[in-house]
């Protein structure tokens, strides 16, 4: 059995929402949850681990819808999605770890809007920053800082690919793009390791 719920776990029915499926077996394909004013990042389980069309079933097993606030804009050139503020950053991350290719692509624009202090989010003490895109999914966009300033950004790991962003990676026919962005903080970790991006590669 396959119980299927919304972010405030309310269940979900109908057609699109498969209610059985053997043990053992993989789920063809996904249903897609909408929510106004929402970015779906996927299903996760009881664990938090997001479902892919390669997770079996093992059990009757619960998934509960991964969303994050839309921001502000059109994620355009003229009007791109606007950041100004650490949780912003951090629903940037999200959406660049949920794989959604529709908010991260040569096509899709962010721009900082305020300078954003992030201690509030990493230190010493609350622990480190998790970069901004990894290995498997590495950011694609176009962020524009708009000259403002990204401050105390802090990382203490052993893991490779560590930085404000992790790892970007474009594609020839559409290169990834940070641009007119201060920043300043402390960044260790393994290999590919460095402030603003710990590798970047066609951008």
């Amino acid at each position: 059995a396959l119980t299927w719920n919304s972010p405030d776990n309310q269940t979900l029915s109908g057609d699109a929402y498969p209610a059985t499926a053997e043990y053992g077996a993989t789920l063809d394909a996904l249903p897609e949850y909408t929510e106004e004013n929402m970015v779906f990042l996927g299903w996760a389980n009881s664990y938090g681990e997001l479902l892919t069309t390669s997770t079996r079933i093992t059990g009757a097993m619960t998934f509960t819808a991964q969303v994050v606030p839309l921001l502000p804009g059109s994620g355009t050139a003229e009007s791109p999605y606007e950041l100004d503020s650490p949780e912003d950053l951090v629903t940037l991350r999200k959406i660049v770890a949920s794989g959604n290719t529709a908010y991260n692509s040569s096509s899709v624009f962010y721009k900082l809007t305020a300078d954003i202090d992030l201690s509030s989010v990493c230190g010493e003490e609350t622990g480190s920053w998790t970069p901004i895109g990894d290995y498997s999914r590495p950011f694609k966009a176009n962020f524009d800082g708009g000259g403002k300033t990204i401050s105390n950004l802090y990382i203490s790991s052993t893991s490779d690919y560590q930085g404000l962003f992790g790892r970007v990676y474009g594609t020839y026919s559409g290169y990834a793009v940070i641009k007119d962005l201060a920043l300043s903080g402390s960044v260790t970790g393994d290999e590919s390791v460095g402030l603003l991006a710990g590798y970047a590669g066609y951008a």
